[in-house]
């Protein structure tokens, strides 16, 4: 029995018995109340859409790609079940609230997935002889057909792009699906795109990098990430139980915040009133050293010193601590994973044959840099001493 479910980005989704029992079960239906984009409605009013549409959609696209690939019907399942469940484990506020759970070492919705298909989708998946073993190691990126759902240029990416892209009204991430599918080849068993359509991968790339500088890494959003990041932290820790948090959404979540007092509860209801910290000084790549630069994303990877070193420096300039915040930009990702099957029936990486995707990652170096942000009412106490302490802190 089949089933169309309507959807503003692909259109008719088309879903099967098995599908529709996972859609409905409630670990799926909680994603409905779980933003996709975090905190980027602040910028983009209209990008309040959820996890539960984005799996739906890298479920459809899995589909397409296994169609274009031949794959049997057990094969083509395996591929659209694990896009469906490829995110169902994530917590309200997705990474940021991961990053306080786990201090910054990341992949922890992935592991509560693993969790979650154990111990409550298991039966359905095995009602329909899906190996749940199969699932979780794809959602890993992992096993035959990992790099259809985990890699450079893969179904997850394909969705979120053109999904945040129409949610929230940039158009940098309009990419040409329909040939993505009519590339993708598997040779050896190694996932690819053939080299005829080496522009189309490309313009993926260029479409990753806007989207990167217009939405995931704009600074507003950034910032009330962070600020939210220190309001979760500041909580007790019996309040962020991962199993109790898996089974509530964002809705419930945030009841949870706005119950809480001191410090947490005055930074929600910042965010809540659109009260985001101001930026008082920046240093780009070019103002520090090259031990400098890799200081400081060892000090963003680890959570723990990273508050340290905000803190210090906020009692260094006379501010409460907690109201003077860093953020220091990702290590500009390269272009990983990403095999290309060349004309004569080898294997290379992307990098290896694309100028383009090597000029971007050296632009996105450029873009690279450290921002002081505060409480408005203390940006004149940061605004001249900031950098100084900072560097300080680096030696």
């Amino acid at each position: 029995m089949i089933k169309i479910i309507k959807d503003a980005v692909h259109g008719d989704i088309e879903c099967s018995e098995l599908e529709i029992k996972l859609i409905d079960s409630p670990q799926f239906q909680r994603l409905r109340n779980i933003r996709q984009l975090g905190l980027s409605d602040l910028v983009y009013p209209s990008a309040t859409h959820t996890r539960y549409e984005h799996c739906l959609g890298t479920m459809h696209l899995a589909g397409k790609v296994g169609h274009a690939l031949n794959l049997n019907q057990q094969d083509l399942s395996l591929i659209r079940v694990s896009g469906l469940l490829h995110d169902i484990g994530h917590l309200p506020f997705s990474h940021t609230l991961e990053r306080v759970l786990s201090n910054g070492i990341g992949h922890l919705h992935e592991r509560n997935a693993a969790d979650i298909i154990d111990n409550d989708l298991s039966d359905i998946l095995e009602e329909y002889g899906i190996d749940t073993g199969a699932v979780k190691a794809m959602i890993l990126g992992n096993g035959k057909y990992g790099k259809i759902l985990s890699s450079g240029v893969d179904v997850d990416k394909m969705d979120y792009l053109v999904r945040d892209s129409y949610f929230t009204g940039v158009a940098y991430g309009v990419i040409d699906l329909s040939r993505l599918m009519h590339i993708s080849t598997i040779k050896d068993g190694t996932f690819a795109f053939q080299e005829k359509g080496l522009r189309t991968i490309e313009s993926v790339i260029l479409a990753r990098f806007m989207m990167f500088s217009a939405v995931y890494d704009y600074p507003t959003k950034k910032t009330a990430e962070r600020m939210v990041f220190r309001a979760l932290d500041a909580m007790d820790r019996r309040s962020l139980n991962i199993t109790k948090l898996l089974k509530i959404d964002e809705i419930d979540f945030q009841s949870i915040l706005r119950q809480q007092d001191g410090y947490t509860k005055d930074i929600i209801d910042m965010i809540d009133k659109r009260q985001i910290f101001k930026t008082a000084s920046r240093i780009s790549k070019n103002d520090l050293s090259a031990e400098h630069v890799s200081r400081c994303l060892e000090i963003k990877d680890n959570c723990a010193q990273h508050k340290r070193i905000e803190d210090s420096m906020a009692r260094e300039l006379g501010i409460p601590e907690g109201y003077l915040i860093i953020n220091i930009m990702n290590y500009p990702k390269g272009i990983e994973n990403i095999n290309i099957l060349r004309y004569d029936g080898t294997i290379n990486n992307l990098r290896d044959i694309s100028p383009l995707s090597r000029s971007l990652m050296r632009q996105r170096w450029q873009d690279w840099k450290v921002s002081f942000l505060c409480h408005e009412e203390y940006r004149g106490k940061a605004k001249e001493r900031c950098k100084e302490l900072f560097l300080k802190h680096l030696n």
